[in-house]
């Protein structure tokens, strides 16, 4: 792939899978009555401390040259806090 570190392209699937699925339950959630951008909200921050939790207990390092969890906590915590007050 042009020189894309095959864990990057890991990641970068793995965390694609993962929105376009919250995206998917938010959605459900909406047909059964609830806020969709509230839920997607609070999804999306929940996502960020799962893969929080996760960066601690697999010792990833912060700065890395690859995409890690820690790169998606942060993807996540932004897209959840933006959907969250945004208007």
């Amino acid at each position: 792939m042009l020189g894309i570190d095959p864990r990057t392209c890991y990641v970068f699937t793995r965390t694609t899978l993962k929105l376009g699925l919250l995206v998917l339950v938010a959605t459900a959630q909406w047909l059964w009555g609830w806020a969709f951008a509230q839920t997607l909200g609070t999804l999306l921050l929940l996502s960020a401390l799962f893969d929080a939790i996760i960066a601690l207990a697999r010792r990833e390092r912060f700065r890395s040259s690859v995409l890690t969890y820690w790169d998606e906590m942060a993807f996540f915590l932004v897209c959840g806090l933006g959907v969250r007050y945004l208007p």
